[in-house]
C-alpha cells in the first residue's frame, strides 16, 4: 500500500499536512519531488537509493519504509539522513547544511515501547545541538493497537492506519469523511492488484521459458543419442545393422 503513497503528490501532501499542521493546499502547490539517489561521498561507493525524497519550504523530507529493527537498517538510515544533511556543502565554500527530516515508517516496534510516534534530535539531556537534522520514528503496530483498543487517533495516525489496514471496509471506516484517504485506498488497491497480475504474468513467462528450455535440451540430447547410435551401427556387420539399429532406437 505504501508504494502508492511514494508516487502520489496528494497522499504525500496530506501526510505532511497532518505532521506539520500546515495547510494541505499550500503543501500540495509547493511540494517538490527530488531524485531518490544520493550522491557518493567516496569514489569506491555506489549511489544510495532512498524510498522517497521531497522538498518543502527549503526543508528536505525523507521517508523510509522499514520491516525489521536490525542494527544495519538503523545505521543505514542514519547514513542516508547524514548525506542529505551534507548535500548543500561544497568544498571551499561557506559552510551550509540542509535542514532534513527523516520519517521511518516501521512495521515493527521495540520491546516495551508503546509510543506511536517518536522524534529524535542530536542533543544532550537539556539542549538540542542542532534542529537541522531530525528523525521521526512511526510504529505501525502501536497505531494499530491503539485503534483496536478504541483510543482516539490523531489525523496522522488515521492516515497511517488507512495506508496499513488490510481490511477494506475497516479502512473506509477509519478514513471517515476524508475523500483523499478514500481515494488513496482505492488507488492503492488497484496498484496492488496490478502488481499481483504482473507478478503472476512474470511467473508464467518464466515457467514457460523454463519448460521451453527443457524441451530444447531434451531434443538436443535425442539428436546426440541418435547420431551416436547411427555411428555405432555403421561398425556392425551388414546382417546385424538393421536389427541392432532398430533395437537401439
Amino acid at each position: 500500500m505504501f508504494t502508492t503513497m511514494r508516487n502520489n503528490e496528494e497522499e504525500i501532501s496530506l501526510f505532511l499536512a497532518y505532521y506539520t499542521n500546515k495547510d494541505y493546499e499550500y503543501i500540495y502547490n509547493n511540494l517538490l519531488f527530488l531524485k531518490n539517489k544520493l550522491d557518493k561521498t567516496k569514489n569506491v561507493e555506489a549511489k544510495r537509493t532512498v524510498d522517497m525524497l521531497v522538498n518543502l519550504d527549503g526543508k528536505v523530507y525523507n521517508i523510509e519504509m522499514n520491516n525489521n529493527a536490525s542494527k544495519t537498517m538503523l545505521e543505514r538510515n542514519l547514513d542516508y539522513n547524514n548525506r542529505i544533511y551534507h548535500s548543500k556543502r561544497v568544498t571551499g565554500s561557506k559552510y551550509e547544511y540542509q535542514y532534513t527530516i527523516q520519517f521511518n515508517i516501521n512495521n515493527f516496534t521495540f520491546k516495551g515501547n508503546d509510543s506511536t510516534i517518536e522524534e529524535y534530535y542530536i542533543q544532550n539531556q537539556k539542549y538540542i545541538l542542532t534542529d537541522k537534522i531530525k528523525f521521526v520514528f512511526i510504529y505501525l503496530p502501536n497505531i494499530r493497537k491503539k485503534y483496536y483498543n478504541k483510543e482516539k487517533l490523531s489525523n496522522l495516525e488515521r492516515l497511517l492506519m488507512v495506508f496499513n489496514e488490510s481490511n477494506k471496509k475497516e479502512a473506509m471506516k477509519i478514513a471517515g469523511g476524508s475523500e483523499v484517504m478514500k481515494e488513496y485506498r482505492k488507488e492503492a488497491e488497484e496498484a496492488s492488484a496490478y502488481d499481483d497480475m504482473i507478478e503472476s504474468l512474470t511467473y508464467d513467462r518464466e515457467e514457460m521459458l523454463r519448460c521451453t528450455m527443457e524441451i530444447d535440451k531434451r531434443r538436443e540430447i535425442e539428436k546426440v543419442v541418435e547420431k551416436a547410435v547411427k555411428k555405432q551401427a555403421k561398425k556392425l556387420p551388414k546382417k546385424c545393422k538393421k536389427r541392432q539399429l532398430k533395437n537401439m532406437l
